[in-house]
C-alpha cells in the first residue's frame, strides 16, 4: 500500500516542502530510506522504528521502502522524522492513509514518540500557506500567531496526538499578540543636540551613520536609543522580521531588531555561512538596526564582507551549486574612536603619527563612502542641562518626513 505525507525543510532562511511517500509490499522485513544520504538515513530509521513501538503501534514485519522527495534539496533527518512515521503508519494500514495525506506536519520526532519544537516553525507555516492552501498544519511548540501566518495550526505534544488531531480535524487560531518591549528613550540623553539631530536624519532618510569620539563621549548610549525612534513594522514586515528570527532559532518577536555583534566576529558570522547556512547579523538585523561598536576594531575581511549589502539591501551566498539570497536591509550604526588611545587632538593623546595613519587606514575608502553622515562628539557634555526631546516626538518627525519623501516619490513616477 501506498500513503504520503507532506512536511518542510529548511533552505536557508526559507522552508522547502518537502514529500514524504511510503510503500509497503510482501517479502523480506526490511526498511529502505530513499533521498537522504546513508548516515542520515540510518539515523533516521532507528529512531522511526523505536518511536512507533513506544507509542504503542507495530512496525510492518514487510518490505517498507520510503522515498523523500526532492531529490535537489539538502533534506535534514529530524525535519522528516515526523512525516515519515506517520506514511509508515498509514501505508500499513494502522491509521487512515486519507487522514495522513491531508494534513502537513514539522517537528522533530523523538525515540518515545515525542514532537520536539524546531527552528523554522514559522517559516514552515509561510511555505504551506503557499503550498498547501487551506490544509491544516501539525507542528510542534508554541501555538503560530495567525497574523503572522494565516493557517489552520494546531501545536501536537507526540505521535498519538498528531494522529487523534488529523482525525478529529480539531485546530486552533491564535492571535495572541506579545506585548512590546521597553526601549530606551532619548529622554535620558542630556546635551548632544547634533548628534541627537543627525539619528534623526538617518532614521528618516535610511542612512548609515558612523558616530565618532573619545571613550566615555556617549557614542553607544546614543546609538542603543535608535531603534525607539523608528516607524513600527507592518504587518508583512512583522511576519518577515519574525520568520527570519525563528529560522535562526531565536524566537518570534515582531518588532524592529537591533544586533549588536562583538568585533571578534567573523565574516560568515556577519554576513552568513556555515554548514548547514545560517543567516548572519546583517540578516538578522533585517529591518532594524545593526550596531558596530570600536568598528576599527574588526577585522578587515569583516568590515569588506559589508560593502555590497551596503549597497544591495541583500547578501547573495553561493554553496555548491546553489546561490542563497538573504534580506539585509538594515540600518548601520557604527562607533569609533579617533586614535587607538581616543583623544586625538588634545593633549592627552599618547599615539604618534605612524599609529595615527595606521588607525586611519583600518576602515578603507569604498566603506566610508557607504556611510552617508559621520558625527564627531565632544569628549564632555553639559550634564546639567535639560533632555532636548523624548522618542516618541522624534518619532514622529521620523514617520512625517517618511511619508512626505513617499508622496513626493509617488508624485514623481505619477508625473
Amino acid at each position: 500500500m501506498l500513503a504520503r505525507c507532506a512536511t518542510y525543510t529548511l533552505d536557508g532562511i526559507e522552508a522547502r516542502q518537502v514529500i514524504v511517500e511510503c510503500d509497503i509490499r510482501p517479502g523480506l522485513p526490511s526498511f529502505s530510506i530513499i533521498g537522504l544520504s546513508d548516515t542520515v538515513a540510518r539515523d533516521l530509521r532507528e529512531t522511526v522504528r523505536a518511536a512507533l513501538l513506544n507509542s504503542g503501534f507495530q512496525f510492518p514485519s514487510q518490505r517498507v521502502t520510503v522515498n523523500i522527495a526532492p531529490a535537489s534539496l539538502r533534506i535534514s533527518g529530524p525535519s522528516t522524522g515526523l512525516a515519515v512515521a506517520l506514511a509508515v503508519l498509514a501505508a500499513s494500514g494502522q491509521v487512515s492513509a486519507e487522514h495522513v495525506a491531508g494534513v502537513s506536519v514539522y517537528g522533530e520526532l523523538s525515540l518515545s514518540g515525542e514532537i520536539r519544537p524546531l527552528a523554522g516553525t514559522l517559516a514552515a507555516a509561510i511555505a504551506h500557506t503557499r503550498t498547501s492552501g487551506n490544509t491544516p498544519f501539525l507542528h510542534a511548540g508554541s501555538p503560530i500567531d495567525y497574523e503572522l501566518a494565516p493557517v489552520t495550526s494546531r501545536p501536537i505534544a507526540d505521535l498519538q496526538d498528531a494522529l487523534s488531531v488529523a482525525h478529529d480535524r480539531h485546530y486552533d487560531v491564535c492571535a495572541i499578540r506579545p506585548s512590546p518591549s521597553p526601549k530606551a528613550d532619548f529622554s535620558d540623553v542630556r546635551g548632544h543636540e547634533h548628534a541627537i539631530f543627525a539619528l534623526t536624519v538617518a532614521a528618516a532618510g535610511g542612512h548609515h551613520l558612523l558616530l565618532r569620539g573619545a571613550p566615555g563621549s556617549g557614542k553607544t548610549l546614543l546609538s542603543r536609543r535608535l531603534p525607539s525612534i523608528l516607524p513600527e513594522l507592518t504587518q508583512s514586515e512583522q511576519a518577515e522580521v519574525a520568520a527570519i528570527r525563528d529560522a535562526a532559532g531565536l524566537g518570534r518577536e515582531r518588532e524592529r531588531p537591533f544586533r549588536a555583534p562583538h568585533h571578534t566576529i567573523s565574516a560568515a558570522g556577519l554576513v552568513g555561512g556555515g554548514s548547514p547556512l545560517r543567516p548572519g547579523e546583517i540578516t538578522l538585523a533585517h529591518r532594524g538596526v545593526l550596531l558596530l561598536c570600536d568598528l576599527a576594531e574588526y577585522s578587515r575581511a569583516t568590515l569588506e564582507a559589508l560593502r555590497d549589502p551596503l549597497v544591495a539591501r541583500e547578501v547573495t551566498l553561493v554553496r555548491g551549486q546553489r546561490a542563497y539570497r538573504m534580506p539585509a536591509d538594515f540600518l548601520l550604526v557604527a562607533t569609533t574612536t579617533p586614535c587607538p588611545c581616543g583623544h586625538a587632538g588634545t593633549d592627552a593623546c599618547s599615539c604618534d603619527e605612524l599609529t595615527l595613519s595606521r588607525w586611519q587606514r583600518r576602515l578603507s575608502a569604498p566603506l566610508l563612502d557607504r556611510i552617508s553622515i559621520i558625527v564627531d562628539l565632544p569628549a564632555t557634555v553639559d550634564l546639567s542641562a535639560t533632555a532636548v526631546t523624548s522618542s516618541d516626538a522624534l518619532r514622529d518627525r521620523v514617520c512625517a518626513a517618511r511619508e512626505r519623501r513617499a508622496h513626493r516619490e509617488h508624485s514623481s513616477v505619477a508625473g
